[in-house]
């Protein structure tokens, strides 16, 4: 089944995707949002149909200290901003769509937060941080991430890490963690993990990307992968992907595990200015060149209100009503409930 990109919706499939998008409860599992005080940002979220939105509190490597106070930033946040809501259950997210609001699931890209002790992972629960990554790019005192040219995969602290989320019901993320180590998670752990943000690396040739041998692992588990939409990621070559490109990964990786265990997770820098871009640029260029600040997400799909675009490829390529939901949100809603 490959997306015709010269032909138009007809009437009827056109209504037939705005009736889906505006019936999905649509999560993208994985954002970066730093703490905003203007409800406006939110606002375009609920127009373009988001009911709930993984967020990245800390940065990259920020300590214990400083993911402390970006919690407290976000916890002011909830109680002045009407339009969000803060995610204790997969119930939540339901309500945000039911509310006309967003539900914002708290996560870490880095384990460096819990400063080596087991301990602070309660700590961190207890606030509210539904969703962890093992290693982001470099080794850790858990894993070793993409970055790292070997991967001894998971130490003991990692693995002690692991089953103490099972215990606490946080969501594993392995998007970022590399191969030995991706596998070991998905093998320890007792609950479905989930790979927020990536894409099959057989069809977007990329270190950051999974191996098909490790999506149906993480599958097999029941499972969840969000498909990225970085354009470093999902191009094919060096030139800005498209939307029927994006599409293209999707459907592989659909064709691969199933509809069950395919979602979004989009990695989006709404609030990033031009420097910012740079800035992160000039730390993993191999992440980012040659794509320019302007040409960084797949094109048409750069922020939150590309979303129905999406609805309408995945209405195109022939999918159910059915898999068209699950894609769009009811996925991450089955897995959240699973873990949580």
């Amino acid at each position: 089944m490959k997306l015709n990109k010269n032909r138009p919706l007809t009437t009827n499939e056109m209504e037939r995707a705005r009736a889906l998008h505006e019936r999905a409860s649509i999560i993208d599992a994985l954002t970066y949002i730093p703490i905003v005080s203007d409800p406006a940002h939110f606002s375009r979220m609920i127009s373009a149909g988001i009911s709930g939105v993984h967020v990245s509190i800390p940065d990259s490597y920020d300590t214990h200290r400083e993911c402390m106070r970006k919690i407290a930033g976000w916890y002011a946040a909830f109680d002045s901003i009407d339009n969000i809501l803060m995610v204790k259950s997969a119930d939540d997210i339901s309500r945000a769509k039911q509310e006309k609001k967003v539900a914002i699931i708290m996560g870490s890209q880095t384990a460096e937060i819990l400063d080596g002790d087991l301990g602070m992972l309660s700590i961190y629960d207890k606030l509210g941080l539904k969703i962890l990554q093992i290693a982001h790019y470099k080794q850790n005192l858990l894993g070793a991430g993409c970055f790292e040219s070997k991967d001894h995969g998971l130490t003991d602290f990692g693995v002690k890490v692991v089953e103490e989320m099972n215990r606490l019901k946080m969501l594993i993320d392995i998007s970022h963690c590399g191969e030995q180590t991706s596998s070991e998670v998905i093998e320890v752990s007792k609950y479905p993990v989930a790979a927020t943000h990536a894409n099959p690396r057989k069809i977007a040739n990329h270190f950051r990307n999974k191996s098909d041998d490790q999506i149906k692992a993480l599958a097999e588990k029941r499972g969840v992968i969000g498909m990225n939409a970085w354009s470093r990621v999902a191009a094919e070559g060096n030139e800005q992907p498209s939307l029927d490109r994006f599409m293209e990964i999707l459907e592989y990786t659909i064709n691969l595990v199933g509809s069950d265990h395919v979602a979004l997770g989009l990695d989006f820098t709404p609030m990033w200015t031009e420097s910012e871009y740079a800035v992160f640029r000039s730390k993993f260029p191999a992440l980012c060149d040659p794509f320019t600040f302007e040409t960084r997400y797949v094109k048409g799909l750069s922020d939150h209100t590309g979303i129905f675009e999406v609805t309408k490829g995945l209405v195109a390529l022939g999918y159910s009503d059915q898999e068209i939901l699950k894609i769009l949100g009811g996925n991450w809603l089955t897995l959240f409930r699973n873990v949580w």
